[in-house]
């Protein structure tokens, strides 16, 4: 996701090998430090993920791979 100045306020890369969920940001062309969650799910398995956008952070949930919702606080989120 970006805003529109063409920040990335949400990348979500789901690293099977890694057994990870890996949340992270790139507000003027900067990565940030990368936020990982476990990751439950195996290669060929579908899941439904959802993404709620509040004023201070995304929630982000599978139907699947993730039993609580986990958040992702970005400063970027004020410039959306």
């Amino acid at each position: 996701m970006a805003n529109r100045r063409g920040d990335i306020i949400l990348h979500i890369n789901p690293r099977l090998n890694d057994r990870a969920l890996v949340l992270n940001a790139a507000p003027g062309g900067n990565w940030g430090s990368e936020d990982r969650k476990p990751l439950t799910i195996t290669r060929g398995h579908q899941f439904s993920l959802i993404i709620m956008v509040t004023d201070q952070c995304f929630k982000v949930k599978s139907l699947l791979f993730l039993s609580k919702t986990t958040k992702y606080n970005n400063s970027c989120l004020d410039r959306y």
